[in-house]
C-alpha cells in the first residue's frame, strides 16, 4: 500500500514537473517585449511642445555602424535633410546605389522627430502583427529616450523569426537589429 502511494506520489511529481518544464520553455520560446506606455507618454510630452524650429542629427546602423547620418534643421515645422550613406553625400559617385540598398531594407529619411515616432509606430503595429500570427518568435523594442527633450535617443530592435519562417529570409525577410541615435542640436 505504502508503494502504491510513492508511485502515485512520484508519478504526479513528473506530470507536475512536465508542465513546469512546458509552461517555461513556452515563455522563453515566443516574447514580446515593447514599453508601449513609456512610448506614448514620451509621444505626447513631444507633441504637446509643439516645437516649430529645432535642429538634430540620427545614425542607422542596419548592417554596418553608423551607416546612415542625417543632419536635420526643422523650420516652421518643415524639415531639410542632408543625408549620408556611407560616407557618401548625394552629389558623390556611389551614392545612389549605397542610398537604394539602405533604403529598400526601411526608412532611412527623417525629417522630423514626429516622423521617427510614427515610423515607431508603423514598424510595431507591423510586428505586432507577425507576432500575433506567429511569423515571429521573438520580439524586443527598447528605447532609451532623452526625458528633457522627450525623443527617443536610442532604439534598439531585435526580432527572430519563427522556425517555419527561417527559410523566407532568403526572399527578403530577415532577422536582427536596427539602432538608431538621435541628439537635439
Amino acid at each position: 500500500m505504502i508503494f502504491k502511494k510513492l508511485c502515485i506520489i512520484f508519478l504526479l511529481c513528473l506530470n507536475i514537473s512536465g508542465f513546469i518544464s512546458c509552461d517555461l520553455n513556452g515563455k522563453t520560446d515566443r516574447t514580446w517585449s515593447f514599453d508601449e506606455d513609456t512610448f506614448n507618454r514620451m509621444s505626447e510630452a513631444w507633441n504637446n511642445q509643439n516645437l516649430q524650429n529645432y535642429e538634430f542629427e540620427y545614425t542607422i546602423s542596419q548592417l554596418i555602424p553608423d551607416s546612415i547620418k542625417g543632419n536635420v534643421n526643422v523650420t516652421d515645422g518643415t524639415g531639410t535633410l542632408i543625408l549620408t550613406v556611407d560616407n557618401l553625400l548625394p552629389e558623390d559617385e556611389g551614392y545612389k546605389d549605397s542610398f537604394d540598398f539602405y533604403s529598400s531594407k526601411g526608412k532611412i529619411e527623417f525629417k522630423t522627430i514626429n516622423e521617427i515616432y510614427e515610423y515607431i509606430e508603423e514598424i510595431v503595429s507591423e510586428r505586432k502583427n507577425d507576432f500575433n500570427n506567429k511569423k515571429l518568435s521573438y520580439y524586443r523594442l527598447n528605447i532609451q529616450y532623452d526625458e528633457n527633450n522627450f525623443i527617443p535617443a536610442l532604439i534598439d530592435e531585435d526580432i527572430t523569426l519563427s522556425k517555419n519562417q527561417k527559410k523566407e529570409i532568403e526572399q527578403g525577410s530577415w532577422d536582427g537589429s536596427l539602432y538608431i541615435k538621435i541628439t537635439i542640436k
